[in-house]
């Protein structure tokens, strides 16, 4: 039985061509898709394998773009790539994979599409919605691991988009997230001057460098979690917080940092065990203060609706 599927966004849709088996409905086999924007009249069009990589590299992509640290990512024959301030670049070669193109006398056309913040953000919700789709290509599943990624290179320039509304991804450490920045004092000025006093912010905490510790902390982190978080989770999509350890191993600050909420912050607060684990970096135990934060680690954790966790260390 052959079977459609149709995801459509404001600037993005999605066409899922496939075989059902039996009477249950469920598309099992793809014979084809089409990734089409409003914007373009240029189409990705291919097999599962190309729907594969798209959803792989996207997923990443857009993680990634999420803690405002865009890389160059590639899942053959898919690259995404930063080419400007809230654009990103989309292209396919299948002259690239020789899965796709098993004759490499032909010469098959690539495709490329610049996206902005908002149509990049559609195409992954539109993959979003055909991952999470219980009668769709039940298999396919959403990237959380970048193991399979290949980076090619690091963009040094950080290019968060203005279009989701968050104005500082990354975290430092303890006191970026509980020291208050200090309010300017007025001083006395003559009548014939005036000068604005500029508030002094609070110093930036240093990085715990040493390779070893790093790898006992990131240890120590996840028997933490493991130990405090009674997996019944009530969301559906991945959750990611950048996490700052100090030297102890203990937790001093936390972000989230994917875009896109899967529950209510409050919600989140409750189910997950980085609040109870919090330790206030101005303790005196902590050994961290306001005017001299303490060293730490960051590590990005991952919270996933079927109960598990992942812990990398974070650039």
């Amino acid at each position: 039985m052959t079977i459609q599927r149709t995801y459509n966004l404001p600037n993005c849709t999605l066409l899922i061509e496939g075989i059902g088996l039996g009477s249950s409905g469920v598309l099992s086999i793809l014979t084809n898709f089409e990734c089409r924007f409003q914007h373009t009249s240029k189409i990705i069009t291919g097999g599962r394998e190309l729907l594969d990589a798209l959803v792989k590299s996207v997923g990443q992509y857009v993680q990634d773009l999420s803690i405002g640290d865009p890389v160059v990512t590639e899942v053959l024959p898919v690259r995404l790539e930063p080419i400007g301030p809230h654009i990103h670049r989309l292209s396919v070669d299948p002259n690239r994979d020789e899965s796709n193109n098993p004759d490499r006398n032909l010469d098959l056309q690539p495709v490329e599409i610049s996206l902005n913040v908002v149509q990049l953000f559609d195409l992954m919700e539109g993959i979003d919605r055909l991952c999470l789709d219980p009668q769709t290509l039940t298999d396919l599943q959403l990237v959380t691991d970048t193991s399979e990624l290949v980076i090619q290179s690091r963009v040094k320039e950080r290019l968060v988009p203005a279009a989701m509304g968050i104005a500082g991804f990354a975290i430092a450490a303890s006191a970026m997230f509980f020291v208050p920045v200090p309010k300017p004092q007025p001083q006395p000025q003559p009548q014939s001057q005036t000068t604005q006093v500029q508030p002094k912010a609070s110093p930036k905490p240093p990085e715990i460098k040493d390779a070893d510790l790093i790898k006992e902390l990131q240890a120590d982190l996840k028997k933490q979690i493991d130990r405090a978080w009674i997996a019944s989770p009530s969301f559906t999509k991945p959750v990611s917080y950048r996490v700052a350890v100090n030297a102890k191993g203990e937790i001093v600050g936390y972000k989230r940092t994917n875009p896109f909420l899967p529950a209510p912050e409050e919600d989140l607060e409750k189910e997950l065990p980085l609040k109870k684990l919090l330790v206030v970096p101005t303790a005196p135990t902590t050994g961290g203060s306001s005017t001299k934060p303490q060293p730490t680690a960051t590590f990005r954790v991952t919270f996933e609706p079927k109960g598990t966790f992942t812990i990398k260390q974070s650039q």
